[in-house]
């Protein structure tokens, strides 16, 4: 049995080769295809991408009300966050935007399972954020990695909570501890520039390799 059309060399497919073609693509798009585009799951990443929004909307108000800095680069002398940070401490940045306008979730990715969402706002501690703070980010704001899911290795070794220095050359990538159920390893980046993406591993790594700068210092809580 013939189906319509003719290849190039004048012979029709068959039925049986039509349906070999369908079928073929069929289990590819099965194979690489379902989690991503599972509704629930990406309800949930952009959840994660409107907090994170949310929190640098807040950095920025904090930041045109204190001279042009952020939290992390005003000392603690004129209400900033700068001494703690930099001995590794994130919670202080975001208990700054802690308050009526901010629901304690804002802090927690919902795909964040060992964190929890602190009853009030200003209770906040390490087990109730899963975003890291880049100190260095106004070094080259022009594409400036702000702020992030915590769920980052570098050069394959999970990144443990604190200060961590990245360094020119070293790989970057997510870990599968936040948005384990999408089939590409991926997490959620804020910038300077004031816009939230979900990336995957070779976005994140480029993120990250694309700034001037030899070295970043990020605060992972």
């Amino acid at each position: 049995m013939k189906v319509h059309g003719k290849t190039p060399g004048g012979e029709g497919f068959t039925l049986i080769e039509v349906l070999v073609v369908v079928i073929v693509l069929f289990i590819v798009f099965a194979m690489v295809m379902p989690l991503d585009f599972d509704p629930h799951h990406k309800a949930l990443l952009i959840v994660c991408e409107n907090r994170q929004k949310q929190n640098l909307i807040g950095f920025y108000i904090w930041r045109g009300d204190n001279g042009d800095k952020f939290p992390w680069e005003a000392s603690t002398n004129v209400a900033g966050t700068k001494e703690l940070s930099e001995t590794g401490l994130a919670v202080p940045n975001f208990k700054l935007l802690a308050g009526d306008a901010y629901a304690a979730t804002n802090f927690i990715c919902p795909s964040d399972k060992s964190r929890a969402a602190s009853v009030r706002p200003d209770f906040l501690c390490s087990s109730n954020l899963s975003y890291f703070i880049a100190l260095d980010a106004a070094t080259n704001p022009a594409n400036s990695v702000l702020s992030g899911d915590r769920h980052l290795a570098i050069d394959a070794s999970p990144v443990k909570p604190g200060l961590v220095i990245w360094r020119v050359g070293e790989k970057v990538a997510w870990t599968h501890e936040l948005h384990e159920a999408t089939n590409l390893v991926r997490g959620v980046l804020s910038f300077y520039d004031g816009h939230c993406e979900s990336s995957i591993g070779a976005r994140l790594n480029s993120a990250f390799t694309n700034q001037a700068v030899a070295l970043k210092r990020l605060v992972i809580p």
